[in-house]
Protein backbone atom coordinates (compact mmCIF):
# COMPACT_ATOMS: atom_id res chain seq x y z
CA UNK A 1 0.00 0.00 0.00
CA UNK A 2 1.50 3.21 -0.95
CA UNK A 3 1.19 6.50 1.35
CA UNK A 4 1.88 10.32 0.13
CA UNK A 5 4.04 11.54 2.51
CA UNK A 6 3.00 14.24 4.90
CA UNK A 7 6.09 17.56 3.64
CA UNK A 8 6.62 18.71 7.37
CA UNK A 9 7.63 15.17 8.22
CA UNK A 10 9.16 14.34 5.32
CA UNK A 11 11.06 17.32 4.13
CA UNK A 12 13.79 15.41 3.01
CA UNK A 13 11.79 13.89 0.58
CA UNK A 14 10.86 15.18 -3.06
CA UNK A 15 7.74 16.87 -3.20
CA UNK A 16 4.84 14.08 -4.30
CA UNK A 17 6.67 11.15 -3.11
CA UNK A 18 5.04 8.14 -1.49
CA UNK A 19 6.32 5.36 0.57
CA UNK A 20 5.50 1.58 0.40
CA UNK A 21 4.16 1.02 3.52
CA UNK A 22 4.14 -2.90 2.98
CA UNK A 23 7.81 -2.47 3.09
CA UNK A 24 8.74 -2.97 6.62
CA UNK A 25 11.78 -0.08 6.47
CA UNK A 26 9.20 2.56 5.10
CA UNK A 27 7.08 1.64 7.23
CA UNK A 28 9.58 1.87 10.09
CA UNK A 29 10.66 4.87 8.95
CA UNK A 30 7.56 6.50 9.13
CA UNK A 31 6.50 5.78 12.21
CA UNK A 32 10.40 6.90 13.66
CA UNK A 33 9.48 10.31 12.03
CA UNK A 34 5.94 10.29 13.14
CA UNK A 35 6.88 9.94 16.94
CA UNK A 36 9.17 11.86 17.03
CA UNK A 37 8.37 15.20 15.12
CA UNK A 38 4.76 14.61 14.46
CA UNK A 39 1.86 16.67 16.07
CA UNK A 40 -0.75 14.96 18.14
CA UNK A 41 -2.83 14.80 14.83
CA UNK A 42 -0.27 12.89 13.37
CA UNK A 43 0.18 10.21 16.00
CA UNK A 44 -3.77 9.75 15.97
CA UNK A 45 -3.65 9.51 11.98
CA UNK A 46 -0.89 7.47 12.22
CA UNK A 47 -2.32 5.12 15.32
CA UNK A 48 -5.94 4.74 13.04
CA UNK A 49 -4.36 3.83 10.08
CA UNK A 50 -1.98 1.33 10.82
CA UNK A 51 -3.26 0.14 14.62
CA UNK A 52 -1.02 0.25 18.04
CA UNK A 53 -0.08 -3.61 17.60
CA UNK A 54 1.82 -2.68 13.91
CA UNK A 55 3.02 0.49 15.62
CA UNK A 56 4.47 -1.85 18.67
CA UNK A 57 6.34 -3.96 16.80
CA UNK A 58 8.30 -1.32 14.68
CA UNK A 59 8.88 0.44 18.29
CA UNK A 60 10.69 -2.44 18.78
CA UNK A 61 12.34 -2.57 15.40
CA UNK A 62 13.06 0.86 15.77
CA UNK A 63 14.08 2.03 19.29
CA UNK A 64 18.03 2.26 19.01
CA UNK A 65 17.15 5.15 16.30
CA UNK A 66 15.17 7.24 19.05
CA UNK A 67 16.20 9.79 20.79
CA UNK A 68 16.05 8.61 24.48
CA UNK A 69 13.38 10.40 25.74
CA UNK A 70 11.05 9.97 22.98
CA UNK A 71 11.92 6.20 23.69
CA UNK A 72 11.19 5.91 27.31
CA UNK A 73 7.78 7.81 26.27
CA UNK A 74 6.90 5.23 24.23
CA UNK A 75 7.99 2.35 26.43
CA UNK A 76 6.26 3.90 29.01
CA UNK A 77 2.93 4.15 26.73
CA UNK A 78 3.44 0.35 25.13
CA UNK A 79 5.46 -1.46 28.11
CA UNK A 80 8.46 -3.13 26.91
CA UNK A 81 9.04 -3.32 22.69
CA UNK A 82 11.46 -6.14 23.02
CA UNK A 83 8.73 -8.79 23.09
CA UNK A 84 7.82 -7.02 19.88
CA UNK A 85 10.69 -7.07 17.72
CA UNK A 86 11.54 -10.03 15.76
Amino acid sequence: MKAAVDRELFWFLKDGAALDLSDTRNFDLVVQQTVVRGKTLDIRTLIARAGLPAIAESMGRIKGFLPPEIRMFWEEYFGNTDRHSA
